[in-house]
């Protein structure tokens, strides 16, 4: 699932794809998102404001575009249900 999330464009337009998560409030949510999309360049964030102060990686977290609410979310990925569909199997 992290691998084909990896992929962000196909004949040179964006990936889209929907996964379904649990939120840290405990409800669940569907998103449909794009994977490394520059944070700043569609919301027009100033570059200051667009930096990380953790290590996404070593957080277990994966930086998503909500496409639907224009802006960008962190996934725990040991909290993701569903890609496109299929359950995933932690």
């Amino acid at each position: 699932m992290l691998a084909r999330m990896e992929i962000t464009h196909e004949e040179g337009r964006p990936v889209s794809f929907s996964i379904t998560f649990i939120k840290e409030n405990g409800r669940t949510r569907e998103m449909v998102a794009q994977n490394h999309v520059k944070h700043g360049a569609i919301t027009k964030q100033p570059e200051e404001k667009s930096k990380f102060r953790f290590n996404l990686k070593k957080a277990g977290t994966i930086l998503l575009f909500d496409t639907k609410a224009n802006g960008y979310r962190t996934v725990r990925i040991d909290r993701i249900l569903t890609f496109n569909g299929l359950e995933v199997i932690h």
